[in-house]
């Protein structure tokens, strides 16, 4: 399957906060339809197997820090008593974020995708595969440029495999996030992403995970991209049935997927905001 740096995709020029209209519509996203594109070099792109791709700037970090937060404030008011006041809880910077001369920790092993097995709104995802990478390295397309240098510091990737849906079809999921200098960088690394100009390679999945399955790599003509950011972090998602099937533009599965994995990946970004510092 090809990666998604393989891709162009001719997209209107946006500025950001955007949904490119390639998006595929949900319940936040109702009234948008799918879009044309164009192949990559050497092959045709058929009908019915675009790519849909759709940005969320920052929005999954400020619901889990506002949910996370409100969360700790009762924990602190039942430990403490009735004498406990709001005043007494340490008060999260959400700029702290907007880049790595502030969040300067680097990123652990064990603080994204720790886990090889996970449950998020009663939804369960198996982990396939997992690696943490210092630099960025592998990129595609654009990135190759946008990122260069010292812009990308830490690479950390993981691939997720869905329970089977009410159909039997389960859902292949890579998850990247990629720790960059500051947001304006994510913002523009997010861009080439949906728009088909640059792309992160998933990680190989061991053939012994997806016996029988047609689609062993989630970044083909049939997948879903998104590309949420959040400060200086870009979190880039991949989707793709695991049968080939495709999904259809309110698919679901997939948007079910698509937000179970941006949560899971921006919960370590919004526990970096509110203990002003990374794991220690």
């Amino acid at each position: 399957m090809p990666s998604v740096g393989g891709d162009t995709r001719d997209q209107r020029n946006q500025t950001v906060p955007f949904v490119p209209r390639a998006a595929a519509p949900d319940a936040d996203d109702a009234g948008r339809g799918p879009a044309s594109g164009t192949a990559p070099p050497g092959r045709r792109l058929s009908i019915g197997r675009l790519t849909r791709p759709i940005v969320i700037i920052g929005a999954v970090a400020v619901v889990v820090l506002a949910a996370v937060a409100v969360l700790a404030g009762h924990d602190r008011d039942d430990a403490k008593g009735p004498s406990a006041t709001a005043s007494t809880a340490p008060a999260a910077n959400p700029n702290f974020i907007n880049s790595a001369r502030t969040d300067s920790d680097p990123v652990t092993a064990a603080e994204f995708f720790g886990s090889p097995r996970v449950t998020l709104n009663l939804h369960s995802y198996t982990r396939l595969a997992h690696k943490l990478d210092a630099g960025c390295p592998n990129l595609t397309g654009e990135l190759t440029n946008t990122l260069s240098g010292d812009r990308c510091r830490q690479l950390v990737r993981a691939v997720y495999l869905s329970e089977p849906d009410t159909s039997g079809r389960r859902v292949l999921a890579a998850t990247s996030v990629l720790v960059l200098d500051d947001a304006s960088t994510a913002v523009n690394a997010a861009r080439a992403v949906t728009e088909g100009r640059g792309g992160v390679p998933a990680l190989p999945v061991p053939a012994e995970s997806l016996p029988g399955a047609t689609v062993t790599n989630p970044a083909g003509d049939n997948s879903w991209r998104t590309a949420p950011v959040s400060g200086h972090y870009l979190i880039v998602i991949q989707l793709a049935y695991t049968d080939g099937a495709e999904g259809a533009p309110a698919d679901p599965a997939l948007t079910t997927a698509r937000r179970d994995l941006a949560l899971l990946a921006s919960q370590p970004i919004s526990q970096r905001v509110l203990a002003g510092h990374g794991p220690r």
